[in-house]
């Protein structure tokens, strides 16, 4: 089995992360991790600060700059999957992790942090994606609709509780959702603490997405619960 973070951000994308693309491989080698999901914000915010004079043209600078660490990682060794985490704009605080092969779907659709859930859902049936709600219990979030979704993140590295896991899980449960675990990766210093196991044989996205939509992963939560 190889252990995957899924849940990461790297500063050249995300206007909150702190770490820059060729930084990041080498300390999650080091933590003894296999493979990266990265997962930079697609959103509204994010796209404001994005060069580009359309819609378009920032999805490719979006994909250009979430490549970067990508090809780090591949180039250090380690298995790397581009993916996303889309913040929904018209509900309060609603973040999805998008795993699968979202290169055409975004480029077909350059605004889809203005679709609906439901949307974003059928989006994610036509192209293959896993949708997991991120961090579905910080302070602040709403919960989406349980239908619309394939699973939820149960443990975040850096907004979590033993309460919020309980909490978490208990939903997941409740509603028939898949879990999962991650770092939520901004800064040197956040990384490594959460992740999944998935077997050896996924090797691109497709193989991901397919993977989460279908198994319930392993958990990796270092020093917790």
């Amino acid at each position: 089995m190889l252990l995957l973070e899924t849940h990461m951000h790297n500063c050249e994308v995300s206007p909150c992360a702190k770490a820059k693309a060729l930084e990041i491989p080498s300390v999650y080698k080091e933590a003894g991790f296999d493979a990266l999901a990265v997962t930079n914000h697609f959103s509204a915010y994010a796209f404001s600060l994005i060069e580009g004079n359309t819609s378009l043209e920032k999805v490719k600078n979006f994909l250009r700059l979430s490549e970067l660490l990508v090809d780090e990682a591949k180039k250090q060794g380690l298995r790397a999957f581009l993916c996303m985490e889309v913040t929904l704009s018209r509900y309060q605080w609603q973040d999805y992790l998008v795993f699968g092969d979202i290169i055409q779907g975004i480029i077909d659709n350059p605004d889809l942090y203005m679709f609906t859930q439901e949307h974003l859902f059928e989006l994610a049936i036509k192209y293959g994606w896993a949708v997991f709600q991120a961090h579905p219990f910080r302070t602040g979030c709403s919960l989406g609709i349980p239908k619309y979704m394939h699973g939820i993140e149960v443990y975040n590295g850096i907004h979590n509780s033993k309460a919020v896991f309980d909490r978490s899980v208990n939903f997941a449960t409740k509603n028939n959702l898949k879990m999962s675990a991650g770092s939520d990766f901004h800064a040197l210093g956040d990384e490594a603490t959460a992740g999944i196991y998935i077997p050896e044989d996924i090797d691109n996205e497709q193989s991901l997405g397919q993977f989460l939509i279908n198994s319930q992963p392993e958990l990796y939560t270092f020093n917790k619960y």
